[in-house]
């Protein structure tokens, strides 16, 4: 599945984003999880992945 293989490439992204959200998020809360905030973050405009699309 595509978007399994976007994750998989984010992941170090996301981890170093998670930094700067006082680790509010973690990798290991699962892919459920993992999928939403990924929605989330697609809308925010300061998110790492904005400019990916």
């Amino acid at each position: 599945i595509e978007l399994e293989e976007r994750v998989k490439t984010m992941q170090r992204t996301l981890d170093a984003w998670a930094e700067h959200t006082s680790g509010q998020f973690s990798f290991s809360e699962g892919m459920p999880e993992l999928l939403v905030r990924i929605k989330h973050l697609e809308k925010c405009a300061a998110c790492p992945f904005a400019e990916a699309k």
